[in-house]
């Protein structure tokens, strides 16, 4: 069941990464590797593209989302806040799965039970 889930997210990952690069190829834009950062103007000369792997996209979504997820917190937006923090912690766990590190599902699982038991104890 776990090579099944950690399937369907390299498909999605990689249909995420293929969009990331049609749009940033389609403005002009490129990801540069050394001091460069994403979404730089591409230079015309000799270009060393770093290429953004599928779970540095799943990565930064995650990101994103518990980022989001803090905002609502702050602003008191309960329950989405919470919906936010589980939607980012199963995507934490997924990279977990990805880089098969025990420490990041564990953690992840963790956070996971605390939000749950929290949600539903409120």
């Amino acid at each position: 069941m776990g090579s099944t889930w950690a399937t369907a997210l390299r498909l999605v990952t990689n249909r995420l990464q293929n969009s990331l690069n049609t749009l940033m190829i389609n403005n002009g834009l490129s990801v540069l590797s050394g001091n460069s950062t994403l979404g730089q103007p591409a230079s015309k000369g000799k270009r060393m593209f770093k290429t953004l792997q599928p779970v540095d996209m799943v990565k930064w979504v995650a990101t994103i989302i518990q980022l989001i997820g803090y905002g609502m917190t702050g602003m008191n937006m309960v329950p989405y806040n919470i919906f936010m923090f589980f939607i980012g912690i199963f995507l934490w766990f997924a990279v977990g799965v990805m880089w098969k590190d025990k420490a990041i599902m564990v953690v992840h699982i963790g956070a996971f039970v605390s939000l749950l038991v929290g949600y539903l104890n409120a």
